[in-house]
This record gives C-alpha cells, structure tokens and sequence, in this order.
C-alpha cells in the first residue's frame, strides 16, 4: 500500500467521518420505505413531487452526505493541514445537513410546504455555508500540492454553485423570484452537482486511493493535470450554452445541453478507460471487491455514453419519453453509487485500522489487540453486497420504464443499504471494542 506523501498526524477524529457514512445508509434505508409507500406515480416523471423527494434522497441525503464526511477525513490527510475545531465544525454540519435534507424531502410531498421549504432553506444553506467556509480554509492553506488537491477544489467551487443554484431554486417557492423559475437554471443545478461536485470528486479521489489501496502505477500526469481544467472548460461551456437558450425558442432550448453534456460524458469514459488501464497493472493481483466496483462503474460510462449517442429514431417510443430519466438514474446507480459504496469498504476498514494502529505505536504491548482489515469487513460480505447492489441497479432501471416494478426496486434497496449500515455498524462496534481494550491496556500499564 503506497502511503507517501500522506499525513495520518492530522487525521479527524473517527466519529467526524463515521457520522456521516452512517447516517448516509440510514437516509437511503428511509427512502426505500418512502419508494415502497410511494407507489408508482413517481416513476412518471421526473418532476413528479415524489420523484424530486426520491431524487434529493439519493443525491442530498446519500450521495453529498457520504462525500462531505470522506472529504473531512481525505482533506487533511492529503493536503497535510489539519482542519480547526473539526469534530465541532463536522457535527454542527452534519445535524443541520441531515436535518434540512430530510425537510426538504418531506417538503416535496406535503400538502402545505411553506414552513418546511424555509426550515430546509435556513438548514441546508446555513449547513453549506460553514461546511464550505472550513473547507476553503484548508484549502487555502500552504497544501501539498497534487492531482488530487486541484480536483477537490474545482468539485467545491462546483459544490458553491449547486448550492447557490438550488437556494435560488428553493427560494422561488418561498415567493423570493431571484431568477426565473425555467427549467433550464434545475438543468444547470442538476449538472453542476452531477459533473462538477460529485465526478470531479470521485476523479479526483481516484487519483490517490487507486495507486495506495490496489499497488497500481499512478495516473498518467497528462491526464491528472489537465483533467480538471477539461471538466471546468466543459461545464463553463454547458453554462454558457444553458443561459444564452433563454433567448431561444422552445425545441432550440430543448436541445441546447447536448454538446456539453456529450463533452462531459465523453470525458468521463476517457478517465474510465485510463482507468481501468491503471487498474490492469497493478502488481498486488488479487481479487477484491472494490476493484469490481471500479469496473462496473467504468463499464457504466460507456453504456450511458453510447445509449446518450443512440438517435431516438432508432429506440423504442416507450424508452425515448425516458431516455434522459433513465439515463440519469443509470448514471446515479451504477457509476457514483458504484463508486462510492465501493470506497466505503475500503475506507472503513482503513479508517479503523489507522486509528487503532496510532495507539499502538504508544504502547506496543497493545498490537494485541490491532485485529487486521479483514476482520473489520470481511470480503464476503463485501462481496454479497457487490451482488445486491447490481439487483437493486437492474430493478431500478425496470421501474425507470415500467413503474409497477417500483416494489421490487423499494424492497432490493432497502435489503442493499441494510447490508451496508449493518457493515459499518460492526466495524464501529469492533474498532470500539479493540479501543476499549487498548485503553484497559494502557490504564493498567501506567
């Protein structure tokens, strides 16, 4: 595992991360329940009150609460500045994002949403608002610079804009008309968060943990230090072509996004293929469930990408009145989720094993009880819900376009995330029992 150039004296506490990883799956298990009750007037469209709650569900309330907690924890260990106050800035943002995220869902569907639409507004921008201002700080710091650093600060400018872009959305509804309420400014939010925030994160981490877990050759530096400026140059393009279709008429405007959206897609399968070029000459050739994340993720990309090229003349009528919620729903599941759920099993074995590993080097006496990764996660259970996480894709993209299956999608995801959350539950509890058991050590010794 190549760990050089990394600072582990300044890593958060492990409860900063955690908290967020746990409440994370816990969202999604809560969602399932939702997609369950819900029916299958969601899965109409995609501007169906339900669907929006579904959507936010994924995107706020898994996917940016995950990354928020990795960043925390990635951060100071890459750039090797601690973060001041973390454990209190992290808990005061995780309270007032989970708690303005699940607001802003039940706001979607309630009869008379008014105060819940300002509770979630006041939550979730206040939340942002400091979580963005302590990662600033980092990163305006003295950093090792890298890869890695450039593409976390473009994915939290993106992170700036999405939230700007989805206050003024919000606001709208709160009778505050700061922009128009076109489609075309909930395209540039939904982009600015799918291609900005959440992929240029996931570029960016790859650049690091590819090369330290899996003993792979780094990324080309061609491509890991024009990449982001790629990305940036692509969605500066998809906002300039989004705002100039306001002055279009309607079937111009409808189809304004398509070059920067190709641009970006095509993009993103060029960092696939490298990818998967990395991965394949790696020298610790082992199987490994988070390497088959990996693939799956890359493999995504270029289905979505080729189905996105398809002319719609040459799909079924039934599809081509999906294709764009399909396509997103493809790219959420399969590529971020994919991604995402596989780091979380190797991070939170990592994360673990790291933290107990510092107390060791206190009391030696203590490696005892420094049980190795896994232990903390056995394979097997990553494997299981490697399996678990392809069902639930596959059934979610059926009830994309037949919605009757919305019970077998609900039912599979919540089976999924319950795996998940028990897997981090029993790797807290046994770093806890490992600590408790190191502490009893030490007390004794001294």
């Amino acid at each position: 595992m190549k760990l050089s150039g990394l600072s582990f004296s300044v890593m958060p506490p492990l409860s900063v991360p955690f908290r967020y990883f746990i409440s994370a799956a816990l969202m999604v298990v809560l969602l399932a329940g939702f997609i369950l009750f819900s029916g299958p007037d969601p899965w109409l469209s995609r501007w169906h009150p339900a669907m929006l709650t579904i959507t936010h569900g994924f995107t706020l309330g898994f996917i940016s609460t995950v990354m928020m907690g990795a960043l925390l924890q990635l951060l100071p260990v890459v750039g090797g500045v601690g973060m001041p106050k973390v454990r209190l800035f992290g808990g005061v943002c995780h309270v007032l994002h989970i708690g303005g995220s699940l607001i802003l869902m039940l706001a979607f569907i309630w009869p008379q949403p008014l105060f819940l639409m300002q509770t979630a507004l006041v939550l979730l921008l206040t939340g942002f608002f400091l979580y963005l201002a302590a990662v600033a700080w980092v990163l305006l710091q003295k950093l090792s610079q890298g890869a890695t650093i450039n593409a976390i600060r473009l994915a939290v400018l993106a992170l700036a804009v999405t939230v700007v872009l989805g206050g003024l959305l919000l606001s709208r509804n709160l009778g505050a008309e700061l922009i128009s309420g076109h489609k075309v400014y909930t395209n540039l939010h939904v982009f600015s968060g799918l291609a900005g925030w959440i992929a240029m994160l996931i570029i960016g981490v790859s650049f690091q943990v590819i090369p330290m877990f899996h003993v792979a050759p780094d990324f080309p530096k061609w491509l890991s230090r024009a990449f982001p400026l790629l990305i940036l140059a692509g969605l500066l393009w998809l906002f300039w072509r989004g705002l100039s279709s306001l002055y279009l008429g309607e079937s111009s405007r409808h189809s304004a996004l398509n070059e920067p959206v190709l641009l970006l897609l095509l993009l993103n399968c060029l960092f696939a293929a490298v990818l998967l070029r990395v991965i394949s000459r790696r020298k610790r050739k082992v199987p490994d469930n988070t390497l088959d994340y990996w693939r799956l993720s890359a493999f995504s990309l270029f289905v979505i990408t080729a189905i996105f090229l398809i002319p719609e003349n040459y799909l079924p009528e039934q599809f081509n009145s999906k294709k764009q919620m399909w396509l997103i729903a493809a790219y959420l599941y399969f590529y971020v989720l994919s991604v995402i759920q596989g780091l979380l099993l190797k991070i939170l074995p990592f994360l673990s094993y790291n933290h107990l590993q510092q107390q060791c080097l206190m009391n030696f006496q203590a490696m005892q009880y420094l049980p190795n990764m896994h232990e903390l996660l056995p394979k097997k259970h990553g494997r299981l819900l490697f399996i678990s996480h392809i069902f639930s894709g596959v059934s979610l993209l059926m009830t994309v376009l037949a919605p009757d299956y919305y019970w077998l999608f609900a039912l599979l995801l919540m089976i999924e995330f319950s795996g998940l959350f028990y897997l981090m539950l029993k790797t807290l509890v046994l770093y806890l029992g490992c600590k408790n058991k190191m502490a009893k050590l030490a007390l004794a010794n001294s």
